[in-house]
């Protein structure tokens, strides 16, 4: 009964933590359009700054999406372990595989932050 409640509450986390993002974007306000727009605006930068940014970005959310897949199907398997030791111990590596996966989408997304910065005070 322990478990099962356990795995609940983790399903619930989980779902709470993926359904919370959407309803904070949809309460998104987008830009609005200038019609007064003068013919002396300087087209858009397409420097090696926004290249790596937008990379790191799309990492950012492909790695976030597969944590939250990989912490979805631990749950599960916490549901499903009837008290297995290898169920639960897959369910708890799951977990930790997740975890490590979101902490290195952090650094990497930190890092490159601190780049930037350091080479936009430089330069």
């Amino acid at each position: 009964m322990k478990k099962i409640l356990i795995g609940g509450m983790i399903l619930l986390s989980l779902f709470g933590s993926v359904l919370y993002p959407l309803a904070a974007g949809a309460a998104f306000d987008p830009p609005k359009i200038d019609d007064n727009v003068t013919t002396n605006t300087p087209p858009p930068s397409n420097s090696v700054e926004n290249a790596i940014n937008n990379v790191m970005n799309w990492f950012f959310v492909i790695v976030l999406i597969i944590a939250v897949i990989f912490l979805l199907w631990a749950g599960f398997l916490f549901i499903t372990a009837g008290g297995d030791p290898d169920k639960v111990n897959t369910a708890r590596q799951n977990v930790m595989y997740a975890m490590v996966g979101v902490a290195v989408a952090v650094l990497a997304r930190g890092i490159v932050s601190l780049v930037q910065g350091l080479m936009s005070k430089t330069g």
